[in-house]
């Protein structure tokens, strides 16, 4: 393993690492390895960048589309992607919002206007992870792709909408 050293980024920097992001178990260190791969590429190889499959390395470089009644928007990953569908949503159906707001997992709501709520028995993670989303209204973001799919079926149950023919997020 590669000795690392400690640097200090300021908030834009550090916003930036985070819509890059492509799972929350990728580090910072890869996230800006692959941001900078142009650079790096040719000097250093790390093992897992050359195992990974043609589906990964696509889905890493953050090539993210919401699929919305017919349009398509990009997105960088799929956080953004997320947040762009359940914006889109609250756009389309004025009562969106409130009514996935009633909604929840067996440990986290999907949205709230207290972000500390989100998070249930673990409020402190509502500094990291909850992110503002419109009207007052803050999402979870610390989510992994089979939650994101999960509360995307809840999302089309509240609204009356077919997942995968009126709305979808996918990998481009």
């Amino acid at each position: 393993m590669a000795k690392l050293k400690q640097i200090g980024i300021d908030v834009d920097v550090n916003r930036e690492i985070e819509a890059h992001r492509t799972s929350f178990s990728e580090s910072e260190n890869e996230i800006l390895r692959r941001m900078l791969l142009k650079q790096l590429d040719g000097r250093v190889r790390t093992t897992q960048q050359t195992k990974r499959t043609t589906t990964e390395a696509h889905r890493n470089r953050g090539e993210w589309i919401v699929s919305f009644f017919g349009e398509s928007h990009p997105a960088p990953n799929m956080k953004e992607a997320y947040k762009k569908l359940l914006v889109l949503l609250d756009e389309r159906y004025p009562d969106f919002s409130q009514k996935f707001a009633n909604r929840s997992s067996r440990s986290r709501l999907f949205i709230s206007k207290n972000p500390e709520d989100i998070y249930g028995s673990a409020p402190h993670l509502a500094q990291d992870y909850a992110k503002p989303l419109v009207k007052g209204w803050y999402y979870d973001s610390n989510l992994s792709k089979e939650q994101v799919d999960t509360r995307l079926s809840v999302a089309a149950e509240v609204v009356n909408a077919t997942l995968g023919k009126d709305f979808a997020l996918g990998v481009r």
